[in-house]
Parts: structure tokens; C-alpha cells; sequence
């Protein structure tokens, strides 16, 4: 399975929740004993990170087949307007890891705060 490629276009200062399907040859996986993680960068070979989600209780949520992204209003409001990218990766029990989006990480600047 290759990463998908998605846009996140976040508003600064605004909840953002998105979920994502993992999906492979025979449909839906099954993310029973998955674990995730999401890291914003300014670029790919930066050392930083803007912004980090984890699960099980870091910002994201395996149910269903479903990884559920939420970053709060106040951790969207802590990243400056601009551009950024990021990766989605899940990790199995056994240790496999698979990237399955990434791309732009774009924030909106906000005016009323």
C-alpha cells in the first residue's frame, strides 16, 4: 500500500477534525492493535516539528477501520499562517509501519482572536 496523497487546509485558531480510511487491496484495514502518529514540519528535512498527533490519546483515534485526526483550537492557533507538510503513519503490533497520507499542511491565518 503507497501513502495517498491529501491537502489538510486547517483554519489557525479553529478546531479541525478529519478522518481517514485506510484502505488495501481487499478493502477497509483492520486497525485492531494499530497504533499512529502525525508530524507537521516546515519541510521534510526539518528537525522540528510545528505540530505532533499521537494515539491512542495524542490526537488520534483508531475505531472502525477509521484514523480520526482532531488538533485542537488552540493548538491550531499556536502554529503561524503558511505552509508546511506532513505524514499520517500507522504501526502495527509487530512493528510494521506503513505511511498512509501525506502532503500540504496548509493554516489560514486568523482575524478574530
Amino acid at each position: 500500500m503507497s501513502a495517498g496523497l491529501y491537502a489538510f487546509e486547517v483554519d489557525q485558531g479553529a478546531t479541525y477534525v478529519r478522518g481517514v480510511v485506510p484502505a488495501t487491496s481487499a478493502g477497509t484495514l483492520n486497525l485492531s492493535g494499530y497504533s499512529a502518529r502525525l508530524m507537521v514540519r516546515e519541510s521534510k528535512t526539518s528537525a522540528g516539528t510545528v505540530l505532533s498527533l499521537t494515539s491512542p490519546s495524542g490526537g488520534l483515534v483508531l475505531s472502525s477501520g477509521t484514523v480520526t485526526a482532531t488538533i485542537s483550537a488552540a493548538q491550531s492557533g499556536s502554529i503561524l499562517a503558511g505552509g508546511y507538510v506532513y505524514d499520517l503513519e500507522i504501526e502495527s503490533s509487530g512493528g510494521a509501519i506503513t505511511r498512509i497520507i501525506e502532503g500540504p499542511f496548509t493554516v489560514s491565518g486568523e482575524v478574530t482572536r
